[in-house]
C-alpha cells in the first residue's frame, strides 16, 4: 500500500512539471509584419452590378504566442473587389495592472482591387506575465462607399 501511494504521488509531481507552462522570450524590436497571398480570380460582370450590393462577410483578428513574441493576424473578406480592403485603427492593448489597458499603436494594413487582404504581424517586445488583446476596424472601400466593422480579439497572457 506504501508503495502505490509513493508511485501515486511521484506521477503527481511529474505531472505538475510537465504541465508547467513554457516560457517565449521576445527580440528588442517592434512588428514584424508578414503578408499573406491569396489568388484573385478576375470575373465578368458589368461596373453597376459589382457595386449594387457589396458587403463585409468575413472579418477575423487573431492574438497568439510566437517563438519570438505575439503573432497578431487580420483577415477581412468582401462579397466583391473593393477598391481598398483591410484594416485600420489597429491598436494593441496591454493590460495594466489596475485592470486599464494601455495602446500600442499599429499600422494601418490593406491592399488595393481586391476582395481579401490578410496580414499576420509579430510584435517582438512582448513583456513576459503581461495580458495583450488587439483592436482594430476592418473595411472595404466601394468607390464613393465604406463599409466598415469594428473588432477585438480575445485576451491572451504572454508567457
Amino acid at each position: 500500500m506504501l508503495k502505490k501511494i509513493k508511485t501515486i504521488l511521484v506521477l503527481t509531481i511529474m505531472g505538475c512539471f510537465l504541465s508547467g507552462s513554457i516560457g517565449v522570450f521576445a527580440a528588442d524590436s517592434s512588428f514584424l509584419m508578414i503578408p499573406q497571398e491569396k489568388s484573385k480570380v478576375i470575373s465578368e460582370e458589368s461596373e453597376i452590378t459589382r457595386r449594387s450590393n457589396p458587403m463585409l462577410t468575413e472579418c477575423i483578428v487573431g492574438v497568439g504566442i510566437a517563438s519570438n513574441g505575439l503573432s497578431i493576424s487580420f483577415d477581412t473578406t468582401a462579397t466583391q473587389s473593393a477598391d481598398e480592403i483591410g484594416v485600420k485603427d489597429a491598436v494593441l492593448q496591454e493590460k495594466t495592472w489596475y485592470g486599464g489597458w494601455n495602446d500600442i499603436p499599429m499600422s494601418n494594413y490593406y491592399t488595393h482591387n481586391s476582395d481579401w487582404y490578410g496580414v499576420d504581424i509579430v510584435y517582438t517586445a512582448a513583456k513576459k506575465g503581461t495580458t495583450y488583446r488587439v483592436k482594430c476596424t476592418h473595411y472595404a472601400k466601394f468607390g464613393t462607399t465604406e463599409l466598415t466593422l469594428k473588432n477585438t480579439s480575445s485576451e491572451i497572457k504572454y508567457n
